[in-house]
């Protein structure tokens, strides 16, 4: 599980880049869990999240506005 560290909450992409559509924001400090693979994209490291109350499908967030909560 992570959580979100962006004081403005953090926007999920359709794709693992900063120019593709966005899906919606994830609140600051509102826990996600990985969905996919992450990947290497615009200088950034993203990584696949699921559905959750603030996006109604899944999306790329890029991990800098991530913190590790709990490894499984």
């Amino acid at each position: 599980m992570l959580v979100i560290n962006a004081p403005s909450g953090l926007n999920v992409r359709e794709q693992a880049d900063t120019s593709a559509r966005e899906l919606g924001k994830i609140p600051n400090g509102s826990k996600v869990y990985v969905y996919g693979e992450g990947k290497d994209n615009d200088g950034l490291r993203w990584i696949q999240v699921k559905s959750n109350n603030w996006v109604a499908s899944n999306g790329w967030v890029a991990t800098e506005y991530l913190k590790i909560l709990s490894v499984r």
